[in-house]
């Protein structure tokens, strides 16, 4: 077996714990969720990861989302850590990451950040907005706030960040910006969005480009099975996968059936 397909499997063992462990914690406290992205194509074209994937994301409504946040800060077990914004400032990603300690998976830009770097699924808020220019217009300044975040916290040389001169200097810029000011913005951002309403649906910080779902990913949800296991997913996944994928359920050409981490290290250390 060759070190990617190692890794893989490293990767969705722990992450499967992971999941186990939300999905329960979501049915015993009414917490809504989905699985989300790649998650929720792999659990309708696959029944389960899709085959080249290497991560586990799931979507929940942002009122479930903060509530699921609220638990965890007094009831995680000790084997496994929340990380999110609210306990770690200079976290880069804005969405939680629920992760297991005595894993690893260190990724080559954020390795040196005083943040836990360890196996973990994604747990990304879904806001709620009257219209459509009202979602896109909040995407636009949230990734704007956290380009800024990225840059003070992260080094120049990030993959994700445009190279050139005039990049590099914006580089600079950003980390003049006092941290305190960045976080400011984006909680602002977040609570404001947190208090919508209606029937358009966006992750705030989703890039390249908003998708905006005009019909409600949780009204309904159905279990369907994941790779050994049961998860939820929209009952109109087919609008959803439609309007991220387009025809999803062809499979796309080989040279394309990669994942989209580059992890310099993945191990699982627990005994």
């Amino acid at each position: 077996m060759c070190d990617e397909n190692k890794i893989k499997n490293i990767l969705r063992n722990v992450q499967l714990e992971l999941f186990a462990y939300f999905d329960k914690v979501c049915l015993e406290n009414n917490f809504s969720y989905s699985m989300n992205y790649g998650t929720l194509l792999g659990a309708i074209r696959h029944e389960g990861f899709i085959p080249w994937d290497d991560d586990l994301d799931v979507m929940m409504p942002s009122k479930d989302y903060e509530a699921f946040l609220s638990y965890c800060s007094s009831h995680l077990p000790p084997e496994m850590e929340l990380l999110h914004r609210s306990f770690y400032k200079n976290a880069p990603i804005p969405h939680a990451q629920l992760m297991m300690k005595g894993t690893e998976a260190i990724l080559p830009w954020d390795k040196e950040l005083s943040v836990p770097h360890c196996i973990y699924i994604d747990i990304y808020p879904i806001y709620p907005f009257n219209d459509e220019k009202t979602a896109i217009a909040t995407n636009r300044k949230a990734l704007r706030w956290l380009s800024i975040k990225q840059k003070h916290y992260l080094k120049i040389n990030n993959p994700l960040f445009k190279k050139g001169f005039l990049p590099f200097v914006r580089s600079i810029v950003s980390k003049m910006i006092p941290g305190s000011l960045i976080e400011h913005k984006l909680n602002k951002i977040e609570s404001t969005a947190l208090k919508g309403r209606g029937n358009y649906w966006l992750d705030i910080y989703v890039y390249p480009r908003p998708m905006v779902f005009h019909e409600d990913p949780f009204q309904k949800l159905l279990r369907k099975p994941f790779s050994g296991t049961f998860c939820n997913v929209p009952a109109n996944y087919d609008y959803i996968l439609t309007t991220e994928y387009g025809n999803y359920m062809e499979l796309p050409p080989p040279e394309q059936r990669v994942g989209h981490h580059f992890y310099e290290r993945v191990s699982d250390n627990r005994k």
